[in-house]
Order: C-alpha cells, then structure tokens, then sequence
C-alpha cells in the first residue's frame, strides 16, 4: 500500500471512503472545523463534533446535523473527565478550537490564554489515556512574530506580537514536550490567512477576505489598516481540510513517537490593495458593479507587514499540493457567498 503522503487528492479520499473511522472535531462550529467535518462526513466517516460557541455559528452545526453519522456535543473542554469521555473511542482529533484574532487578543489576554492554552493542556493529559495516534492540532503563522525573513520557514520564529500569537507558540512547545516526555505523537499546522466557504464576514474581528466580499455585496466602505502594501499568504480552505486529514493518518503510519509543525499555506503573498482589485475584477464579470469607497485607516497594532511561507517541508513529509489558484479560489469564494441556497 501506498504511503499517505505519496496519494494524490483523490486516492486519500478514496481510501477514506473505503475505511470508515470515528474523528473528534473540535471547534465544528467554526470556519475551519465545519469544513473539516463536512469533508470527512461527505466521505464515509463518523465525525464527532465539539463547540462552545464562543466563536462558532449554530447554523454550521445544523448543516453538519444532516449527516447521520455526526452527533454534537456543545463543550468547553475545560474538564478532562469530559473530554477523556468524548474522545475516549475515537481514531482521530482535529483540534481546531480556539480563540482567534490578533485584535481581540490584545484586548483580552485572560480569555485567550484560559481558552487557547489550558483547554489544548487538558486536552494533551487526556490523550495519554487513550489509543489516539492521529492528533493534529492547528496553530498559526502568527508564532513568526517580528521575525521579518521571507519566506517563512518553521525553525526560523520571532518575537510574537500579540496574546493570540503567544498561545499558539506555547502549544507548540507543550506538544513537544508531551512527544519527549510521554512519546504523545503530534502535528501542529501553521495557517496563513485561510478563506473560503462558511467563514464569517460578520462582527468587528472578521477576517478580511469574507469582510470585503460582504462589503462589495451590500456596496459598503472598505476600510483597509495602513496604505494597503500589507501582504498576506491567502490559503484556500480546501487545502487546509486535505493536510488535517493527510497529518492524521500519517501519524498512524508512524511506529515511534513523531511530533512536527508544518506550515499551511500557497507559498504566494498578495497584498490587500491587490485583493481589492481581484475582488473588483470578479464582481465585474458577474455584471455587479459596487461603487464603494475605499478608506486607508493607520496601521493595526499587531500586525506584521508581510507574510509568505516555504511549504517545502509539507510537501516532502505530508505530500501537501495546494493546487488551487487563488484568483480561482476567489471566485468559488464570492459563488458561495452569493449562493442564496448555501
């Protein structure tokens, strides 16, 4: 047999449907975590999916309840005796639950730490008591910090800027402390900038892709934070979905303890002045023009300059091939936001 890594997209999907297993999702109520779950339920698996709702939206959920072979337990993981109930039978765990925006961090550095640090260390005593070897874990791109080399390159971090940064980074150094002390294997991915369906353009710490296309859809201002050079490593969701799955079952495949971090993106910046005339050119050629304005805000405390990542390393262990275009992603992006039956 084939190893995961060498399996293009449609022979990992096909082994999936092949082999049905039982996933622990957390944080199924949110962008990344609904899509991971409909993915893994589209293909023959049993999902169980966890949330608090902190973040998350019912409306996901309910999606996810059409399956069933999905059952939902609404939990803030904060006790291990429920979580070690939860996960106890499993095969696999997707820990995508957590709080995010850098913003919002700055303005409740409690919270962030109680929900981000001490739920993934609870989360981490508990799999010692349990047969799960697939444990992948998001992070994020944020531990880089100040670090200003490009592209990034995962032994290479700086400085964090920000609370949410801080977490992310102390979760990557508790994952390898249990994979020393314990032999507790692992993967920690690093997200740069993921969009795509589902995600919510709503609320003040929005992230920027689903934000703007709201904004063109209603004709409402963009405001862009500083002269709109700022750029970003966009990441459609599609590839995040694949490489949380090709990790989990790669840990399976590994006889001794394994504890690695990846980065998860295109390897392409753009910047956010270009991203508005992506976004001006799409709508264009569905025939809606927006007459919105454009208002350049001083920089956001927190907020790197640029950022671009060498995905060289998840190709070669994890066999990562982020093969769908951005400007391409985009356009699936603003079909599914206009899709009146989404």
């Amino acid at each position: 047999m084939k190893s995961i890594k060498n399996l293009t997209s449609s022979e990992l999907y096909e082994l999936l449907n092949n082999n049905s297993k039982t996933w622990v999702v957390s944080g199924a109520a949110g962008f990344i975590g609904s899509n991971i779950a409909l993915t893994l339920l589209k293909n023959n698996q049993h999902v169980i999916g966890i949330d608090n709702f902190k973040t998350g939206r019912q409306v996901n959920i309910d999606k996810l309840k059409t399956f069933k072979s999905f059952k939902f337990i609404e939990n803030d993981f904060s006790s291990e005796d429920e979580i070690l109930n939860i996960i106890a039978d499993s095969d696999f765990m997707l820990h995508q639950g957590a709080m995010g925006s850098v913003p919002r961090s700055l303005e409740q550095p409690i919270l962030y730490n109680d929900l981000n640090v001490n739920t993934f260390l609870n989360i981490l005593n508990c799999l010692k008591k349990t047969n799960i070897d697939g444990f992948v874990f998001a992070s994020s791109s944020s531990v880089y910090g100040d670090n200003l080399k490009l592209p990034k390159v995962e032994n290479e971090i700086g400085n964090p800027l920000s609370p949410y940064a801080v977490t992310k980074k102390i979760n990557e150094i508790h994952s390898r402390l249990y994979a020393d002390c314990f032999q507790q294997k692992s993967i920690g991915l690093r997200y740069f900038n993921v969009f795509g369906p589902r995600q919510d353009p709503n609320g003040n710490y929005a992230a920027v892709i689903p934000k703007w296309i709201s904004a063109f859809m209603n004709n409402d201002d963009i405001n862009v934070n500083g002269d709109g050079g700022i750029s970003r490593d966009f990441c459609y969701i599609t590839n995040v979905v694949e490489i949380n799955i090709r990790s989990a079952l790669i840990l399976k495949e590994k006889n001794s303890n394994y504890n690695e971090i990846y980065n998860v993106a295109c390897g392409q910046k753009t910047s956010l002045n270009e991203l508005i005339s992506i976004l001006k050119e799409e709508f264009l050629a569905r025939g809606l023009e927006s007459n919105i304005n454009i208002n350049y805000l001083p920089p956001r405390a927190g907020d790197i300059q640029d950022s671009l990542a060498d995905i060289t390393k998840a190709k070669k262990d994890l066999g990562y091939n982020p093969d769908t275009h951005f400007k391409n992603a985009i356009c699936e992006t603003i079909s599914w936001y206009l899709d009146v039956d989404k």
